[in-house]
């Protein structure tokens, strides 16, 4: 079986198109602006499901995955194509909410979440668990990262 069916049958994938429409007040007449933003595809890696299913409504997960999709450089880098962004709670803010770490590696490729957690939980990833996700994200970006 081939890497790429597993990934298919392991994850679920986003491709949304979001619109927005824009009115210009400036004018005699007010007319609406279609522009349309193509949003990056997303991979949910099994363990960022676990997690996500565990301790995220699935609005809230949603909400990441869109927010991810349409904002791909959120958040800060931490090497290697690996980011980490803040997500924040329902009723709730960012401060307080989940992080969320990705590996961006393009416009070209899939953007693959692999892991969230809660504020409360940690802070932040360990050294050694921040080294390990980007050699992850690094062999992602090899094997997916190519333009062509």
């Amino acid at each position: 079986m081939s890497t790429e069916r597993k990934l298919k049958e392991g994850c679920q994938l986003a491709f949304p198109v979001r619109m927005l429409y824009v009115i210009d007040t400036y004018t005699s007449k007010t007319y609406m602006e279609l522009t349309m933003t193509r949003l990056q595809t997303v991979v949910e890696l099994p363990e960022f499901q676990r997690r996500a299913k565990a301790m995220m409504s699935d609005q809230e997960r949603e909400a990441a995955i869109s927010f991810i999709a349409a904002n791909p450089e959120a958040g800060i880098s931490l090497g290697g194509g690996l980011r980490k962004v803040r997500i924040p709670r329902e009723g709730g803010g960012k401060s307080g909410g989940f992080r969320t770490v990705y590996v961006f590696g393009g416009t070209h490729m899939p953007i693959f979440l692999i892991t969230v957690f809660a504020k409360n939980e940690k802070a932040n990833l360990s050294k050694a668990e921040q080294a390990a996700a980007v050699e992850m994200s690094k062999a992602l970006v090899a094997k997916y990262g190519d333009a062509t």
